[in-house]
């Protein structure tokens, strides 16, 4: 039950993230075209929002933007990083639905203290995760993640956090 909880309250944070990143993060890593090409390869059954959900994966929060909306694998949070199994799938809004755009990597920090980075992942034998940093919500451990822009360029980087070219829609 205690795991449940974590998973709950880590995903349902996960939208509030993308408002206040901060931490120590990671040099700017080179565009990994390999990396980039094996993300794509991986995800590429989520294209479209309806698979993700079909297979588990919950929206958490509104469209965010500079990101988009945040689909989260509740069972794949507190474990470590599967290259091929992200936590988060993150979709913009297109002409025909939900679009993936970018995958999260989400890993607790193991000691919760976000000034030390000792245990900083590795992902694709690099160490391109911001963190640690603290949970954005009460509740939401300390932690390290890294969007990885495989769907839809970036001219940040396919590893920056934001992407400029996402953009949410307006209600009225």
């Amino acid at each position: 039950m205690k795991h449940r909880k974590r998973a709950a309250v880590m995903a349902l944070a996960l939208a509030a993230a993308s408002f206040g990143v901060t931490g120590t993060a990671s040099a700017d890593p080179p565009d990994d075209k390999a990396a980039i090409h094996k993300v794509r390869k991986w995800t590429k059954k989520y294209l479209w929002a309806r698979n993700a959900k079909a297979d588990g994966f919950k929206l958490v929060g509104e469209c965010v933007p500079g990101m988009g909306y945040h689909f989260v694998k509740p069972s794949r949070l507190d474990r470590k990083v599967v290259p091929s199994k992200p936590e988060a799938l993150v979709y913009a809004p297109s002409h025909r639905g939900l679009k993936l755009v970018a995958v999260e990597y989400i890993v607790i920090d193991k000691d919760n203290d976000i000034h030390t980075g000792r245990d900083r992942p590795k992902l694709f034998d690099h160490y391109w995760f911001d963190g640690p940093m603290l949970g954005h919500e009460p509740g939401m451990p300390v932690h390290y993640d890294l969007h990885v822009w495989a769907w839809l360029k970036n001219p940040y980087g396919n590893f920056a956090t934001h992407n400029p070219r996402v953009k949410c829609p307006r209600f009225k």
